[in-house]
């Protein structure tokens, strides 16, 4: 049986190893391949390895994310033809519509999430009253309990600077 504060506890993430990627980004108004070190980390909790990836990399990508939204800034703007931006991006059809897809998938999530700012937590909660079974509601906290297992716990001093700075 695995201890409560075992599970709390903070997973430990050492270095791992080094490997190495391309990255393809705009130089000049050209595609330009670059290659880039990503540091590894192995989790002690979970066993699996991680990558530290900056902001500019896109996980399981080549392209940069500055890549990828100037391509698709030329394809909303119309700036050529499909055949003609995918050219001069060297991608094909179905990666400039896949790029296209998930980027309308995130732009709704982004305004979801700019909408929520306007809804109070009370509101919220008020408008979920009788939404949920128990059933539904009991996955939905098992769910978010997994996901808290790899969150770090505020401590009491931390919540409270916390909630001095965020307005509430």
């Amino acid at each position: 049986m695995v201890s409560v504060l075992s599970v709390m506890q903070k997973p430990v993430c050492p270095p791992f190893a080094f490997c190495t990627r391309y990255l393809v980004e705009w130089v000049d108004g050209v595609p330009a391949t670059n290659e880039v070190t990503v540091q590894r980390y192995q989790c002690s909790s979970c066993g699996g390895t991680h990558a530290l990836l900056s902001s500019a990399l896109v996980p399981y990508s080549s392209y940069s994310l500055r890549f990828i939204l100037l391509v698709l800034r030329d394809y909303f703007l119309h700036r050529g033809c499909v055949q003609t931006i995918c050219e001069h991006a060297g991608i094909s059809v179905s990666t400039l519509y896949r790029w296209k897809s998930l980027f309308l998938v995130h732009k709704a999530l982004w305004l979801g999430v700019l909408e929520n700012l306007k809804l109070s937590a009370e509101a919220f909660l008020d408008g979920m009253d009788g939404l949920y079974s128990n059933d539904q509601f009991s996955f939905i906290c098992g769910s978010v309990g997994t996901v808290l297992l790899h969150t770090p716990v505020r401590d009491g001093p931390v919540r409270e600077r916390w909630r001095g700075t965020s307005g509430h």
